[in-house]
């Protein structure tokens, strides 16, 4: 499974980083606490 370093929908990644982005919310969410909107 090889990763490049480019990002990107449809790139090198099949990931989007509005994705990886969205996820990265989502995780410093829970270490918040869970509610943070």
């Amino acid at each position: 499974m090889d990763i490049s370093p480019c990002i990107g929908c449809g790139g090198c990644i099949s990931s989007c980083p509005v994705q990886a982005l969205s996820f990265q919310k989502q995780k410093d969410k829970v270490s918040s606490g869970g509610k943070e909107e």
